[in-house]
């Protein structure tokens, strides 16, 4: 029956195509969590990455890392889970 059918080449191509983009989507959001994530763990901003993130942290500068648990409850609040 509807197995022995071809899927139209058009319809191929569309489907092929975004499953490809959800993959490389997802990919992209994966890495943008997980960035996004080791910066809440280390609680910096992204200026302060791209600024201060390859410098050696000068004597006087503020140091708001206050620990992984912390960090986290800053950000998402007192009860994060």
């Amino acid at each position: 029956a509807s197995v022995d059918k071809d899927m139209p080449h058009l319809n191929r191509f569309l489907l092929v195509l975004c499953m490809m983009l959800a993959f490389i989507m997802g990919t992209l959001m994966i890495i943008f969590l997980g960035f996004h994530t080791c910066l809440m763990l280390r609680a910096m901003t992204t200026i302060e990455f791209c600024e201060k993130g390859t410098m050696v942290r000068a004597a006087g500068t503020p140091n708001y890392d206050r620990g992984v648990w912390e960090n986290v409850t800053q950000v998402l609040g007192p009860r994060p889970l």
